[in-house]
């Protein structure tokens, strides 16, 4: 009851607030262009005028303005009265001055605006009536002495706005943090801010509005390590409604809602629901614009608050730097420097680690859908730490891929643009782990899709990512323990998957040996190997120029294996000259001899015997490939053989098939100089591996070695 008369005395007093006596004039009249008791002086019908002119202007810079001339400012407002109109007539008017004070804010800096303004207070009382109306308005121009001069007129009390108070007796314009703090201290003028910088469809506020209320916000959310859910609640209508396309806002209102979004998610954890939704009105907010305008930076700086939202923030490190620095929220230095306000530093975010493990499927298809997308993504993971983001990305974009085409085509284009070496192993493992879910889910008829789609992603990343792809395959594999029923299970079911048939024959079933010669036992890799030997894949038959490159590089990576047995498995493949092209198998046999040499200088005495086979496999498949006199590399060749002429005791059995094959090589040197030398025929009695003291003595021995270390120094 109490509380109901206080009220209404309230109204009883803003209702004679401001009332001129009719018999007496006043003293002094409220102004913003004239002294007060200059003011008393100049009746209504010599403001109108002003004001009218003052319109003129406005309507020249803006059109909404003219809606005002025949209803505000027209001479029939000369004769209202607003305390005696009727209640639909007031509240008619009421939303005519605080559609136009909105309006007004925008422009108030000019003298014009004030002229107008000056109108408004001495026919409708704003500054009575419409007491948030005019101190929103004018906030934006706190610092300037018209604020100064609006706020004197105001009886501002205990309310929202009576921390403006001292602005009365101080006359000074007060600094946008008494403003901010505020805000940090009553967070309903903090609403309030964000209610009125707020695009509608209706109107969409200037940019000096957009920009001072932004950076209102920025300042008294960051002055904070960690906001509540209060005032997250509310602050997101100012962003949603700035990223919303129905609301029609421009590119201030996007670039705030951004920015504020973005500091919310590096200071609250968000919900999913919510994260979801603010990940997909920035997708279908960058989607749009990049339609309407091409511009790269703004599609980068959306793209960023995105990375913000899925990303922690902590996460988002700056390349490039020694030591990197962590990044302060992205967005907040792209736009601020659009921002007529210098922004106080804020304080360091606590790690708000976001619940988004994957990207909506809405976000997902605007993101694909925009042309510049996967170069503007590049740029950002060469000058940002964003992994997580793309991890993230790529898996979502991997689950939608096998479904549809475009997802697919997005997918294959962002491996070749962008730097994926580190997500390898995460593509590979989820499409393959993908593809054996599939063939448990789906008909045996619709397996011939997935191998399609398989086979396109793999190819892609097999062009630019061979090594990694491989490494990625073995590791796959092994993790299934493919040597277990379960892991031939998912071998078989991937071939099966991408040749479309388990009988096809092995010369011809590229998933089949891709897969064999990649797997990570030893033994699968041998016995792929004795089986493409086996093959007819030296005579080239039937065998297309790409598959014969595939070929060649799968053999080359097991002349290169971790396991000499492998090696040997691969040396033991006919006719490798017409597989491999003859600098490349070249090279792979001089790297395979000089691994050998190091096993047999350091190794143990159980690798020692491999390495032994292998060499002089080795050697036997060089002689075999480059030893016509009209070959081009007999040089190397001859080059290749040298150092093992020299007879050591653990090397005797390779020196004894060196000497065999130099004799046979077509190179003049060799020719000549041993020439008279017959390799012994003796069988030499070997203990581990080690000479017998016997024939280390004999003189034919000694005889071999004598004419080796001749040529040794001929050659030195």
């Amino acid at each position: 009851m109490a509380a109901s008369i206080t009220a209404q005395l309230q109204v009883i007093k803003a209702s004679f607030r401001g009332r001129e006596d009719p018999v007496r004039r006043p003293f002094t009249r409220p102004s913003v262009l004239f002294d007060p008791k200059e003011a008393a002086d100049i009746d209504l019908r010599t403001i109108l005028p002003i004001a009218a002119s003052g319109l003129d202007v406005l309507v020249g810079l803006d059109a909404r303005f003219g809606g005002y001339r025949d209803t505000l400012f027209s001479h029939t407002s000369l004769d209202m009265d607003r305390e005696k109109m009727e209640p639909k007539e007031e509240e008619k008017v009421n939303k005519s001055v605080a559609s136009y004070l909105r309006l007004l804010s925008g422009y108030l800096q000019l003298p014009a605006a004030l002229k107008t303004l000056e109108y408004l207070i001495r026919r409708y009382r704003v500054h009575v009536f419409n007491v948030d109306e005019l101190v929103l308005c004018a906030l934006p121009y706190h610092d300037t002495h018209a604020f100064v001069r609006i706020i004197q007129l105001l009886d501002l009390g205990n309310g929202k706005w009576g921390f403006l108070e001292g602005v009365k007796s101080t006359g000074a314009p007060p600094p946008r943090k008494n403003i901010v703090q505020q805000c940090i201290r009553d967070k309903g003028v903090l609403e309030v801010l964000c209610n009125y910088a707020s695009p509608t469809k209706e109107f969409q506020h200037s940019r000096v509005v957009v920009c001072f209320c932004t950076a209102v916000l920025v300042e008294a959310l960051g002055t904070v390590h960690q906001l509540d859910s209060d005032t997250v609640k509310r602050v997101l209508p100012f962003v949603f409604s700035g990223l919303n396309p129905a609301m029609r806002g421009g590119r201030d209102d996007k670039a705030g809602a951004l920015m504020v979004a973005g500091l919310v998610a590096s200071r609250a954890a968000l919900v999913p629901k919510l994260l979801n939704n603010l990940i997909s009105f920035i997708a279908r907010m960058a989607q749009q614009d990049t339609k309407e305008l091409s511009d790269v930076p703004w599609l980068r700086m959306a793209l960023m608050t995105i990375v913000n939202l899925v990303q922690p923030p902590s996460l988002l490190l700056q390349r490039g730097g020694i030591p990197r620095v962590k990044v302060q929220l992205p967005p907040v230095p792209f736009f601020l420097l659009a921002l007529p306000y210098p922004v106080q530093p804020l304080l360091p975010p606590r790690s708000a680690t976001q619940s988004s493990q994957s990207i909506p499927k809405k976000a997902l298809k605007c993101l694909i859908d925009i042309r510049d997308f996967p170069a503007v993504l590049r740029g950002l993971s060469e000058e940002f730490n964003i992994k997580k983001f793309t991890c993230i990305f790529l898996e979502t974009l991997i689950d939608h891929s096998s479904s549809d085409s475009s997802y697919c085509l997005a997918l294959t284009t962002i491996i070749e643009t962008i730097p994926m070496k580190d997500f390898i192993h995460t593509i590979v493992s989820k499409v393959l782990s993908f593809c054996v879910k599939w063939t448990k889910s789906v008909n045996t008829t619709d397996l011939p899709e997935a191998g399609r789609w398989v086979k396109q992603i793999l190819i892609v990343i097999d062009r630019n990512y061979s090594s990694e792809l491989r490494a990625a395959v073995g590791r796959f594999l092994e993790k299934s323990q493919v040597d277990s029923k379960e892991g031939g299970d998912i071998m078989k079911t991937l071939c099966f998957i991408v040749d479309g048939s388990l009988d096809m024959p092995l010369e011809i079933s590229d998933s089949k040996i891709w897969f064999s010669l990649e797997h990570p036992k030893a033994m699968v890799r041998r016995t792929a190997l004795s089986h493409l030997s086996a093959s007819s894949l030296h005579e080239g038959k039937d065998i297309d120029v790409q598959k014969l490159l595939k070929f060649q590089d799968v053999i080359l990576r097991r002349l290169h294996d971790d396991e000499l047995s492998v090696v040997q498995a691969a040396l033991s493949i006919d006719g490798l000259s017409g597989i491999i092209t003859p600098p490349r198998l070249l090279n792979a046999f001089q790297d395979v001899l000089i691994r050998c040499i190091d096993i047999l200088n350091t190794g143990a005495a159980h690798t020692i015997s491999n390495a032994c086979e292998v060499t002089i496999s080795c050697l036997k498949c060089t002689f075999v490939n480059f030893h016509l006199r009209e070959s081009s590399y007999l040089r190397e060749v001859a080059t290749m053989f040298f150092p093992f002429l020299l007879v050591l005791p653990k090397t005797w059995r390779i020196s004894l098939k060196a000497l065999e094959l130099t004799k046979e090589l077509c190179w003049p040197f060799y020719s000549d100089s041993l020439a008279s030398y017959d390799v012994p025929s003796f069988q030499v009695k070997l203990s581990d591996r080690v000479l017998d003291p016997e024939t280390v003595n004999s003189g034919e021995f000694f005889c071999l070695k004598g004419r080796v270390m001749y040529l040794f120094f001929l050659f030195a």
